[in-house]
């Protein structure tokens, strides 16, 4: 299990309202995203499944923790990512979201900081 210092990141659905509160972030977003972008970030990063709790489905490979977190429709809110080790250009590099690809927008709350 990674521990330690990471730096965080979100895919959100286009369109996101945005909001730094006493809590951390709070997301707010009528639209949902696809179960495909899960696929292709998987396979990407090489994410190995790890459990599902709380509708929160987790994965994580050497360098990074992703937590897909589901409504109570079980459609797709929002997909978290905990980026350990200095590895938040590689993210973005692989990433390689141009605009709202697939409807979706990387948010990394450090660049708004």
């Amino acid at each position: 299990m990674i521990m330690g210092k990471y730096e965080a990141a979100f895919l959100l659905p286009c369109g996101t309202s945005k909001t730094l509160g006493d809590d951390g972030w709070d997301f707010q977003s009528h639209s949902r995203i696809s179960s495909d972008i899960v696929g292709v970030v998987t396979e990407n990063f090489s994410f190995k499944y790890l459990e599902s709790y709380l509708g929160i489905d987790s994965y994580e490979n050497e360098a990074m923790k992703m937590s897909v977190i589901f409504d109570d429709n079980d459609e797709i809110e929002q997909i978290s990512f905990q980026l350990y080790n200095d590895s938040l250009e590689t993210f973005k590099n692989t990433l390689e979201l141009d605009g709202c690809a697939g409807n979706v927008e990387l948010f990394i709350p450090k660049e708004c900081l």
